[in-house]
């Protein structure tokens, strides 16, 4: 099944069939990309995603110079031709090789899965696998992180899955960023051991405007029990609550937490109206 939804995706700025959209290709070579959510026909915090975008070729190494710009101009015309309010699109930029200075840019609807009232009301379940991205800080197409993901998940009631690094220490989601609390103060992974997700940067941008304390370290397996609560965050889920961990509780009715979700919410409405 294609990746791509919609009855056209753009390649290099020219609008072609769905029926000639081929995964292959998006995935072959060295492949960066960003997932943006669209929200009332806006895209939301597209500024962020495509610096991030820049930052990830920059930090595997390529020396070609992405133009914001004209990323802007092909993710509008889409938005446009296709008359899109809600959903995900997916910006890829595909190298052959680290001195390829003439990328293939496709922009493409994908398939989104937001988290319904249950979900945010009763929490998500997690599981643990053994697994760590190679490059940390730059979003690439990586297919061995999720094939890993998806063959835990398929086997279970799980919503997601936390990495798990050789020192048993916990990164992130394959496809979130995750914190823990403990009484007043948050704890996550430091930036240079993550893909800083956009919806997480707000959220620590949030902790400083609140003077939320944060703990940037790596929590290890064994001191799960040791904290209140715990949540994910990502283009898609926004703040989510999780309820489980490899079966260990967490309380999802958190006062913190849902303070945390409530301003965010706040920081997405104020983005739109903008």
């Amino acid at each position: 099944m294609s990746e791509c939804i919609n009855k056209l995706f753009l390649l290099n700025g020219n609008f072609i069939e769905s029926g000639h959209f081929n995964d292959n290709q998006v995935n072959k070579g060295i492949s960066f990309y960003e997932v943006i959510r669209i929200m009332q026909n806006r895209y939301l915090f597209f500024e962020d995603h495509t610096e991030r975008l820049r930052n990830s070729i920059e930090i595997f190494g390529i020396k070609y110079k992405i133009n914001i710009e004209y990323i802007k101009d092909y993710l509008l015309k889409y938005l446009i031709k296709t008359k899109l309010t809600e959903g995900n699109v997916k910006v890829v930029l595909s190298f052959s090789d680290t001195s390829d200075n003439n990328p293939q840019v496709f922009v493409y609807q994908i398939k989104h899965y937001y988290p319904n009232v249950n979900d945010y009301t009763a929490g998500v379940s997690l599981l643990l696998a053994n697994a760590e991205r190679v490059v940390p800080n730059a979003k690439t197409i990586n297919m061995s992180i999720k094939k890993i993901a998806a063959d835990k998940l398929n086997k279970a009631k799980y919503f997601e899955t936390l990495l798990v690094n050789k020192k048993n220490k916990i990164t992130e989601g394959s496809r979130s960023n995750v914190f823990f609390t403990s009484a007043d103060t948050l704890f996550t992974a430091p930036d240079s051991e993550v893909l800083c997700g956009v919806t997480r940067k707000h959220v620590l941008e949030l902790c400083t405007e609140k003077k939320i304390p944060v703990n940037f370290e790596l929590v290890d397996v064994d001191s799960l029990p040791c904290f209140d609560a715990v949540f994910i965050t990502g283009t898609s889920i926004k703040l989510l609550p999780v309820k489980e961990i490899d079966n260990l509780k967490y309380n999802v009715q958190n006062n913190f937490i849902r303070k945390l979700m409530h301003y965010f919410d706040e920081r997405i409405q104020n983005y739109i109206k903008v």
